[in-house]
C-alpha cells in the first residue's frame, strides 16, 4: 500500500508531485474510489501540543492500487493456467476414451444391427 496522506490534529501531510506537503486543511481524496483506499487511525490518550496535553488522533490514508493490480494479474495468470490444464487433459484423455468406450459401443451397435437384420441367420446359409 502507498501512503498518500497523513492527518494530524492541526492539518495533514498530503502527497503532491511525489512529495509530502503540509496543508492546514485536509483535502478529500481525488482520482480514486473509496474501495481503492483504506485508513488507519491511531488515537493517543495524551498528546502534547504547544504545552497542552490532550488526546489526539492521527490517520494514515493508503492507496491499494498496486495491490489491486497485482491481484488482477495473478487472477489472469491463474485463468490461463486453468485453461492450459483443461486443454492438455482434454487432448490426453480424448484418445483413451475413444479407444476404451466409444469404439466398443460402436462395435456392439454394429453387431446388434446385423443380428436385428437376420436374427436366426438363415438368410446367409445355403
Amino acid at each position: 500500500p502507498e501512503l498518500y496522506q497523513y492527518d494530524y490534529p492541526g492539518g495533514c501531510f498530503g502527497l503532491l508531485n511525489d512529495t509530502f506537503v503540509w496543508r492546514s486543511a485536509c483535502l478529500p481524496a481525488e482520482h480514486h474510489y473509496d474501495w481503492q483506499s483504506f485508513e488507519v487511525r491511531v488515537t493517543n490518550a495524551s498528546c502534547e501540543r504547544n504545552g497542552v496535553a490532550a488526546s489526539c488522533t492521527t490517520a494514515g490514508r493508503f492507496l491499494r492500487t498496486q495491490v489491486l493490480v497485482r491481484q488482477s494479474v495473478q487472477a489472469l495468470w491463474l485463468t490461463l493456467v486453468v485453461l492450459l490444464l483443461w486443454l492438455v487433459f482434454k487432448v490426453k484423455f480424448t484418445k483413451p476414451v475413444l479407444t476404451l468406450v466409444v469404439q466398443p459401443i460402436e462395435g456392439m451397435i454394429q453387431l446388434l444391427s446385423i443380428l436385428s437384420a437376420d436374427p436366426v441367420g438363415y438368410k446367409n446359409t445355403p
